[in-house]
Parts: C-alpha cells; sequence; structure tokens
C-alpha cells in the first residue's frame, strides 16, 4: 500500500486488517499462518501504514470491567504489540466458532511474542 497522508486512519487499519486476514486465510496448514503472522510483524517498523497508525493517541477507560486479568489494560502496555479485540457474544454460533482459532493463535503467540488477545 502506498503510504497516503490525507487517508483516514481508520481505512489504513481496515487495509491492513484486511490484507493480514486475507493473508492468514489463504494459508493452507497451520505452519504457513504461523509463518504469515511472523512475517507480519517483522515488517511492523518499516511498514508506512503501519507506521501511521502509531501517531494514535488514545486511552482506555479505567472503570471498564476486566476479567482474567490482575488488573486493567492500558494502552501504553499495549503499545509496540498486535491486539486483536475479538468482539464476541457466547450466544452467537458465528462468535463461538472463532474461538479455537483465537485459542491456536493464542498458544502459537503467547503475549510475550508481541500479539495480545483481547475479548469485548
Amino acid at each position: 500500500m502506498d503510504s497516503n497522508d490525507d487517508l483516514p486512519i481508520v481505512d489504513v487499519l481496515t487495509f491492513i486488517t484486511d490484507e493480514l486476514l486475507h493473508t492468514y486465510r489463504s494459508c493452507v496448514g497451520e505452519k504457513d499462518k504461523e509463518k504469515s503472522i511472523i512475517e507480519f510483524l517483522e515488517r511492523l517498523d518499516d511498514d508506512k501504514s503501519i507506521l501511521k497508525l502509531k501517531t494514535i493517541n488514545i486511552e482506555i477507560k479505567s472503570d471498564l470491567d476486566w476479567f482474567n486479568v490482575s488488573r486493567p489494560l492500558t494502552i501504553s502496555e499495549l503499545r509496540g504489540k498486535i491486539v486483536i479485540l475479538d468482539f464476541f457474544t457466547y450466544c452467537c454460533i458465528n462468535c463461538m466458532h472463532v474461538l479455537p482459532e483465537l485459542h491456536s493463535i493464542q498458544d502459537s503467540f503467547p503475549p510475550e511474542s508481541g500479539l495480545v488477545i483481547i475479548g469485548c
């Protein structure tokens, strides 16, 4: 993608996530899927469109309820990581079908690797 300073941040984010999703889904086996994510993570510091996303200054509200963490997460703790936000409900069958894939990704890429999955 050519860098365009006038392109809205949400469009840049949409393009990047669509590209990653297409590449991931086109992979045949788990090794290829893992390789596609590794290649994506390796280009984080060089891709101009990703650099534009790094300029965003937002913060997570501190009064939210958090589960399975010892304390609320902050944007500063997540900076420099790939964060997958999974918006779901337990009554949605499609949401339930995504969970095994998220577990597989989390097993392959624990938070120490630079990838964090947050369920919303």
